[in-house]
């Protein structure tokens, strides 16, 4: 079903509900918008919390914000001690061990390569480890660093 458009004024009015938009584009495309939430029964935007669905991730964050606001500072407050991984490009985001784990895994994958003896052993230090990840940590200490790496890696050292 679409919606039609007041012969008299040129509104755009809804077949749903009985709510009008004044004519113009802008108000075309919020008539738009707003036929989506009729026809989509299915929102392509759910809120994690409850029922609320939308069309668009600025809809949701409005709805976070005025309807959870406990847990957007909760999620905020969270994130607040998340490091993101100092390599250009890179996206990831996460606790400090995650980042140097991360950064172990994608940057210096052949490095840490060249350091593990099996699946599980430090050749440096032969130190060994229950899980791979466990090593991918502990790599750190065994790596030299030049200067401009240690200036990109920073805390994390």
């Amino acid at each position: 079903m679409e919606y039609t458009r007041d012969p008299e004024t040129g509104d755009y009015i809804c077949p749903f509900i009985s709510c009008t938009f004044r004519s113009g584009k802008s108000n075309q495309s919020t008539m738009y918008y707003h036929m989506q939430k009729h026809i989509n029964s299915i929102y392509p935007f759910k809120c994690k919390y409850c029922s609320f669905g939308c069309i668009n991730q600025k809809q949701l964050d409005i709805h976070m914000q005025n309807r959870h606001k406990d847990i957007v500072k909760t999620i905020e407050e969270k994130h607040k001690y998340f490091l993101k991984c100092p390599f250009e490009d890179c996206t990831f985001q996460g606790t400090k061990g995650n980042c140097i784990i991360h950064i172990n895994r994608i940057h210096f994958s052949s490095t840490c390569d060249e350091m593990l003896i099996g699946k599980s052993t430090c050749n440096v230090c032969e130190k060994e480890f229950k899980s791979k990840s466990a090593f991918y940590y502990h790599a750190f200490d065994c790596m030299e660093f030049d200067d401009k790496l240690q200036v990109i890696l920073g805390d994390l050292l």
